[in-house]
């Protein structure tokens, strides 16, 4: 089998690079599912670290999804003290 080739290789990082920005556009529209904005943002910096010539879908993908992976913790903590908040002011001792 031949080694792979330059282009071989630009087109693989492309593919990544648009697999990285679907799955960005995946968590804006379904933002309670923490996985996609966390495989979003590996593939998008795997992209960035194999050096393409064009950056755009990857380095989208990387701030969309890392964008909306602190949006999901700031909830998440936000979700965390209002109930830890609610369970103390109800004295519920567990």
């Amino acid at each position: 089998m031949p080694a792979p080739t330059a282009a071989d290789r630009e087109s693989s990082t492309q593919t990544l690079s648009i697999i990285a920005f679907a799955l960005s556009i995946a968590a804006i529209v379904a933002p309670s599912f923490v996985l996609l904005p966390i495989a979003s943002l590996v593939l998008g910096i795997i992209a960035l670290a194999r050096k393409p010539k064009s950056k755009g879908f990857a380095l989208t993908a990387v701030i969309i999804s890392g964008t909306m992976l602190a949006l999901a913790l700031i909830v998440a903590a936000g979700a965390a003290l209002l109930l830890g908040v609610s369970v103390i002011s109800s004295g519920y001792a567990g």
